[in-house]
């Protein structure tokens, strides 16, 4: 998509961007690849993590000797019953345990970036877990030490250096604007594995994310349309937009015509992608649109 991005911009050089990050860090990664500047800024502790760990960080990696006493075990109750209100519901006893000896580990790491890498290993394993506990609470391919293992391998081997500066911004609209802003319309954090995440970053099995600011309370098209023109208000300083948004978040024209009224809609890109549905699939279109500064 950020191919894509670039054809449609044409003359305009693109060098420094700022992604908002609303979902995975997988298109920040990709203007990261293609040698741009990346800040990338999202309100929740999984935004802030992911953008520590893979977009600011152009080098780190976690090394065995900084890992393997992540897996020591920690018989203390207060970090065994640490996430035990999660037994049960979403993940078995042993992972709640493991999910407590994690979570004090890291919190004493005193590399900021080897948290980071560590957290985001945890984040996938918990995903990896979720997957399966959907169908069975207990079997598992890999046990907890082996499924962080695999999954910290797999955050060391996304960290790359592309030579120039990126950035995990704690607030991206109090630096100075860059060339492109980049993001994926926001909305209410509904689904669970996001409480999941927040709850074991934050230390809190009960803690509930607040979502993006001005789109907490949108709960249908109409007030998804009302908080993204507040939203868009906050964004003139930026020239370039690239924004993306499915057919069940806001109407289509009547957002175009909300773009329109700031920028000149240079190109935009139409994709129909099945999602998951209680009927085993549904086909969502999902919209890419790229507006710059220009006469409208």
């Amino acid at each position: 998509m950020t191919h894509w991005i670039d054809e449609q911009l044409g003359e305009i050089r693109i060098r420094r961007v700022l992604c908002l990050l609303t979902d995975t860090p997988a298109q920040a990664l990709s203007f990261k690849r293609r040698g741009l500047s990346v800040g990338a800024w999202g309100p929740l502790l999984v935004h802030r993590c992911w953008a520590k760990a893979l977009i600011e960080n152009n080098k780190k990696t976690v090394p065995p000797e900084v890992s393997n006493p992540w897996l020591h075990l920690i018989k203390a109750p207060r970090v065994a019953r640490r996430f035990s209100p999660w037994a049960g519901h979403f993940f078995t006893p042993e992972e709640t345990i493991w999910l407590g000896i994690w979570r004090s580990h890291l919190d004493q790491a005193e590399d900021p970036v080897y948290r980071a890498l560590g957290e985001a290993a945890v984040l996938w394993t918990m995903h990896y877990w979720l997957s399966l506990n959907d169908r069975e609470l207990e079997y598992k391919p890999l046990i907890p030490v082996a499924a962080f293992r695999h999954y910290l391998a797999l955050v060391n081997s996304l960290v790359f250096d592309n030579h120039v500066e990126n950035a995990a911004l704690s607030d991206p609209f109090e630096e100075e604007a860059r060339d492109l802003l980049s993001f994926y319309l926001p909305g209410n954090i509904r689904k669970p594995i996001f409480r999941l995440w927040e709850g074991w970053l934050s230390g809190d099995p009960e803690h509930v994310p607040e979502g993006w600011p001005g789109f907490e309370q949108a709960e249908d098209k109409s007030a998804v349309l009302e908080a993204l023109s507040s939203f868009l208000e906050r964004l003139e300083a930026f020239p370039n937009w690239a924004i993306a948004f499915n057919d069940l978040q806001v109407d289509r024209e009547a957002l175009y015509r909300l773009v329109s009224g700031h920028r000149l809609i240079l190109s935009q890109k139409e994709m129909a992608l099945p999602y998951p549905s209680a009927s085993g699939s549904s086909i969502i279109k999902e919209t890419f649109l790229i507006a710059a500064r220009g006469e409208r």
